[in-house]
């Protein structure tokens, strides 16, 4: 006879995440062009734990050309835990750092000349993987445009009308 004791199997859960973004701006920089502030925020949504790093990437387009716009990126920079590398617009983070926090939030910064921005159109998304596949996107937002400069309808009339008045010690006369 031989004892057998049966160990049930290990049961894992993938994990599943969601990103949430959202831009601001533009801020008008004068002759350098128009800013833009783009917050994406990740959370694990369920599943187990992470096991391998994950990777947000940047993907800022121009709706115009079809075109990588991430040469108007001017900054990248993740909370604690995520490392940023602006050349390929994407930001890392190892599973102990990402399963040891919440609030994962990755801020990603946009200027854009106004001489490119008057001829072509912009969206920014996000696509965040795990081990080589995509794990969650981000709905894309278009980025708005400034709506023209402002138009004021001032007038001034300082000359004078009628004879001069000049104020006394006891009024004017």
């Amino acid at each position: 006879c031989e004892n057998i004791t049966w160990k049930p199997p290990v049961v894992s859960t993938p994990a599943t995440f969601s990103i949430k973004e959202s831009c601001r701006g533009p801020f008008d920089q004068g002759v350098d062009g128009q800013s833009y502030s783009c917050t994406i925020n990740i959370t694990q949504t369920g599943g187990d734990p992470i096991t391998q790093p994950l990777m947000m990437t940047e993907l800022f387009s121009s709706l115009t050309t079809g075109q990588s716009a991430t040469q108007f990126m001017i900054g990248l920079q993740g909370t604690t835990g995520w490392t940023c590398d602006m050349p390929t617009a994407s930001c890392s983070i190892q599973p102990a750092a990402f399963n040891g926090t919440t609030g994962h939030q990755i801020g990603a910064f946009f200027l854009i000349p106004n001489g490119v921005l008057a001829e072509q159109d912009f969206e920014n998304c996000a696509a965040l993987s795990m081990g080589g596949a995509t794990v969650a996107t981000s709905d894309c937002l278009t980025l708005d445009e400034p709506s023209g400069d402002p138009e004021f309808e001032v007038s001034k009339d300082c000359k004078p009308t009628g004879e001069r008045m000049v104020m006394g010690a006891s009024g004017w006369f």
